[in-house]
């Protein structure tokens, strides 16, 4: 067997497209908790998520954008939506809504965002009593996110209505003479001044946009910016940004929602896309707001849900390349939250998450449409809640069946070539040539009650055992053991779990460095197979830094490998 551990290795670095997320008991708060956002047609209104909650915090998001409603004196509803217009809201209008969100406490969905969109969009820049509405609306917004405990304000900035962010519209709606310069200078005024309505009233809030400089990266790169944002449908919105910039709090954090990730199908495009959001927007940027720009806006990646199902003929199909459209989608989604800094917004229209009263919603569920949209989902940010869920339900109706032979290491093996005396059962050990350590069944040192030992890896340097279970494309596989090491001080040995699923793409589960003092530590991952995988392998292994001797030791017991659920 040639270097199959380091195989494995560069393999986990070369190939992202296989899901595995993992958990080791005192490190999970220091990983980065992406999340899911979901928005779209369905999206509910306050009303309807005080309703749904139960039914939505069942559903695979940390969040929904929140259309909030209001009704003026006269009977006339009113929308956060239509936040770029001139006439006069009042707070009092949303009183119902904030009492709606005040009543809503979710443990599951934490980060929900009001909707504040750029509709209709057909306020003059020049016009300073018609901007001085528009800053209280956003006012408006934010005072309902803080006292309705939101995350912060989703902004919408697609022109549904006007051409707010347009040079050349805005120059024929008005009749002005103004350059782009002139007009430029006037849209990151009114940033700047929005900005400090909202910071006014919570610096704390985050503005997540479907789009920001994404929007204009061509521009970017372009030895003519000027020139691309005159005829750009939104070319003012870099100037617009630049002005939340000038006066940012350094609490506030923005993301750019980058709605070109609709058609995003490789982890090349996300990665690359993350890198024109985080460094070449900075040519947009002036000087003086770059730090800030690097420290306060995060990248981010937006769905269409609709370009999974569409006929192959539409514009907005996303190919599966022959594996099921729920499964690309989640490998999609995996490589978008690998890249993003935290938020990846999911937007569908024809199908619906929960209730909606909007009719051009179908009655047809996501999970419907995408068969197994809900577990893949929830495999990539909430393994451990899937996990602990499928398991359970499974071994509450008897159908919960270990794949992983000999997990508890109860059952010895014979001797081999190269593996010691006594080595558990359907485990195989490899060794780098420089490790000469042994693999054994220790009947003296088990995890659980009625446990016959577990396994010993003593001395190892370089080595792990090995064994393959059989898996089906797209299914998803819950990961569960424990591990013990000796943890001397001079021992700075890498105690790890190595999946490789399809012989060619793997997964690198973190070391683990630092389990409790002669104390069990508990591992636990989730692993979607790729598509025409046929295998998975793990591998418990150690990989030490300075020198081992054979008191070096680490045990590995009551490992269990169940599928859970099936994509597609």
């Amino acid at each position: 067997m040639k270097n199959k551990w380091l195989k494995w290795k560069i393999a986990a670095i070369a190939v992202g497209v296989i899901t595995f997320s993992a958990t080791f008991a005192g490190a999970q708060e220091q990983r980065v908790q992406k999340k899911l956002i979901a928005s779209g047609w369905d999206q509910p209104d306050t009303a309807t998520l005080r309703k749904n909650l139960s039914l939505m915090e069942q559903s695979p998001f940390d969040g929904v954008v929140v259309d909030v409603k209001g009704m003026d004196e006269q009977g006339t509803a009113r929308k956060t939506f239509y936040a770029f217009s001139t006439f006069e809201w009042k707070k009092e209008w949303f009183q119902s809504s904030i009492d709606d969100l005040k009543a809503i406490h979710s443990n599951k969905l934490t980060d929900n965002f009001v909707l504040v969109g750029n509709f209709p969009g057909n306020v003059d820049f020049f016009d300073d009593a018609g901007w001085k509405q528009v800053a209280d609306h956003w006012r408006i917004a934010a005072e309902i996110a803080k006292e309705g405990n939101l995350k912060g304000i989703l902004f919408d900035t697609e022109p549904y209505g006007g051409q707010q962010f347009n040079y050349p519209w805005q120059k024929n709606k008005f009749k002005t003479q103004h350059t782009l310069t002139e007009y430029q200078a006037k849209a990151r005024q009114r940033g700047r001044e929005i900005m400090q309505a909202i910071a006014a009233v919570d610096p704390n809030l985050v503005i997540l946009t479907y789009w920001m400089d994404s929007s204009n990266i061509d521009a970017a790169t372009s030895t003519n910016p000027q020139a691309a944002l005159q005829l750009a449908v939104d070319g003012l919105l870099p100037s617009f940004i630049n002005g939340w910039l000038d006066v940012i709090p350094p609490t506030m954090t923005l993301v750019d929602g980058n709605e070109h990730a609709y058609h995003y199908n490789s982890e090349m495009d996300y990665l690359k896309s993350a890198n024109e959001m985080r460094n070449t927007a900075l040519n947009m940027v002036p000087p003086e707001d770059r730090a800030k720009y690097i420290a306060q806006v995060q990248p981010s990646f937006g769905f269409y849900l609709d370009g999974y199902i569409v006929p192959s003929t539409s514009p907005w199909y996303i190919d599966s390349e022959g594996s099921p459209p729920t499964l690309r989608l989640h490998q999609n989604v995996s490589l978008a939250l690998n890249a993003a800094a935290e938020y990846v917004w999911i937007y569908g229209e024809h199908c619906r998450w929960w209730p909606t009263d909007n009719k051009s919603v179908t009655e047809k569920t996501w999970e419907e449409a995408l068969p197994g949209i809900d577990d893949a989902l929830l495999s990539i940010t909430h393994p451990d809640q899937l996990a602990e869920q499928k398991i359970a339900a499974l071994e509450k109706s008897g159908q919960l069946v270990d794949l992983l032979k000999n997990g508890n290491f109860s059952e010895a093996g014979k001797t081999k070539e190269g593996i010691a005396t006594d080595t558990s059962a359907n485990w195989g050990l490899w060794q780098g040539k420089k490790s000469q350590g042994t693999a054994t069944l220790d009947r003296t040192v088990n995890y659980g009650e009625g446990d016959k030992g577990s396994l010993q890896l003593a001395g190892v340097s370089d080595g792990a055992v090995l064994q393959s279970v059989p898996v089906a494309e797209g299914g998803i596989y819950a990961i569960q053991g424990w591990i013990r090491k000796t943890n001397r001080q001079e021992e700075q040995a890498a105690v790890s779990v190595r999946v490789s699923i399809g012989g060619t793409v793997a997964v690198l589960v973190p070391d683990v460095d630092s389990a409790a003092k002669d104390g069990w530590q508990k591992v636990q991952a989730v692993v979607v197979a790729p598509a025409k995988a046929n295998k998975l392998n793990i591998a418990l292994g150690r990989k030490t830094r300075g020198q081992t001797t054979a008191n070096d030791m680490t045990w590995f017991d009551d490992f269990h490998i169940y599928k859970i659920g099936q994509i597609g």
